[in-house]
């Protein structure tokens, strides 16, 4: 869990959507908030997910909230919406918040940005 660098030997770019798989689908979800904490989160003890989109009002981004038997988890960043379709088909294999740094450089065409993954675990 402690190695971010995917199985293939090549770590996705930092900005880019998160990585969905084609043909075998993953067991887990990796969830990587930053060079040093990630987490697998298996699909089979995947419950759902909720939307919620930004509210201009009082700037908050999109926020995901995921919930698996023993974790919740929350995203927040702006195109979230489009992670939704990946989630219900429970095909995503990863996704990484963007490091700050990189922030700025995240264009506005309409693709995911995380920039941030909280998870906690439920329970003793």
């Amino acid at each position: 869990m402690d190695k971010l660098d995917r199985e293939d030997g090549g770590a996705p770019a930092h900005g880019h959507p998160p990585t969905e798989t084609v043909g075998a689908e993953p067991r887990c979800l990796r969830l990587a908030a930053d060079n040093t904490r990630a987490w697998e989160l298996p699909w089979a003890s995947f419950y759902g997910a909720v939307f919620t989109a930004a509210d201009a009002r009082d700037h908050a981004p999109d926020r995901i909230e995921l919930s698996f038997a023993r974790y919740e988890a929350v995203l927040r960043g702006k195109h979230l919406a489009k992670l939704m379709d990946g989630l219900h088909a429970m095909r995503l294999a990863e996704v990484r918040a963007v490091e700050e740094k990189f922030l700025g450089l995240s264009g506005d065409d309409g693709e995911p940005v995380v920039v941030s993954v909280e998870v906690k675990k439920l329970g003793p």
